[in-house]
């Protein structure tokens, strides 16, 4: 890989490493499939406030960390999204970013923006996503971070595209401003602590489907002094997977449009929506099968 060639790494085709800059080392990192046989992502990385040094004369930002600011290519999503009223997304005034580029991040305060997507790194991020980065993250977690899809890792890249791509990354990391906490704590995600119970019994649900169903299994034999839970036949229990995967979806959509209404005005509030009504399809499907599991065993007694 040409990023490897310009840091002059060695190592495995997976293997982190990390390249020079006037301001500070890049971190490049690799995610890869489940039998490390293939890049998926790759990831240039630096710590934010090592970054903001270089604009260490300016003085500090105040703001609520993290700012978390994603930016990736606007897609049809977003633009409903904001047509609809669902989400508001802060404009820069700059008809070649704010055309292209999505703003989703729970910062709302309009000078905060304006200071952190400042010309030079609203200029390094367009070079970005026109490089194929598909999102570049603004202090999420204290980092600034930028992903590419594994279709860029591929040597048909030009012969300067990596060193353009490290470039515009440095340019961004360059003229981010130096952030002092506010003290203050962001507000949580409507409805965050219920989505995250969903996504938990979903995800142990689906994960676990086979263990755990023989485990509820067991209990109900050993409950009801019979064999019934291993009795019912195999259609009943199909029945009850289909009402599962039926109610799930539906009780998931209203979830996520109630998670899209409260959050109704922020940038991610669609997005916020859409991963709520994941997450409650998952959750509300496994509570819905194993409900109507148990009534149909209980029954049969």
């Amino acid at each position: 890989m040409q990023l490897r060639a310009l840091a002059g790494a060695q190592g495995s085709f997976d293997a982190a490493f990390s390249i020079g800059s006037g301001i500070a080392r890049i971190d490049v990192r690799f995610g890869t499939d489940h039998d490390r046989r293939r890049l998926t992502t790759m990831v240039l990385s630096i710590a934010y406030d090592l970054a903001s040094r270089a604009s260490a004369g300016q003085p500090a930002l105040v703001a609520t960390r993290p700012l978390a600011i994603e930016l990736r290519k606007e897609n049809r999503a977003d633009v409903s999204a904001k047509d609809g009223g669902v989400s508001y997304e802060w404009q820069a005034g700059d008809p070649a970013f704010d055309d292209n580029v999505y703003v989703s991040t729970p910062t709302s305060e309009p000078e905060v923006l304006a200071r952190v997507l400042n010309p030079a790194v609203r200029a390094g991020v367009l070079q970005l996503i026109q490089l194929g980065f598909e999102r570049i993250l603004v202090d999420d977690d204290g980092k600034l971070e930028a992903r590419a899809p594994a279709e860029n890792l591929k040597p048909s890249w030009e012969a300067d595209r990596a060193q353009r791509a490290v470039a515009s990354f440095c340019q961004i990391a360059a003229h981010v401003p130096p952030l002092e906490h506010s003290g203050q704590k962001r507000a949580r995600a409507p409805l965050a602590g219920w989505s995250t119970v969903l996504f938990l019994i979903g995800g142990a649900g689906w994960i676990l489907s086979v263990p755990l169903f023989s485990l509820v299994a067991e209990v109900l034999h050993k409950a009801v002094g019979r064999d019934k839970a291993h009795q019912i036949g195999v259609l009943p229990v199909l029945g009850c997977l289909a009402l599962a995967l039926v109610v799930g979806f539906y009780v998931g959509r209203g979830y996520g449009r109630r998670v899209e209404r409260l959050a109704m005005g922020r940038s991610d509030a669609h997005t916020l929506g859409m991963s709520a009504s994941l997450r409650g399809f998952a959750g509300f499907s496994v509570i819905v099968f194993y409900a109507s599991y148990v009534l149909l065993v209980l029954s049969s007694v």
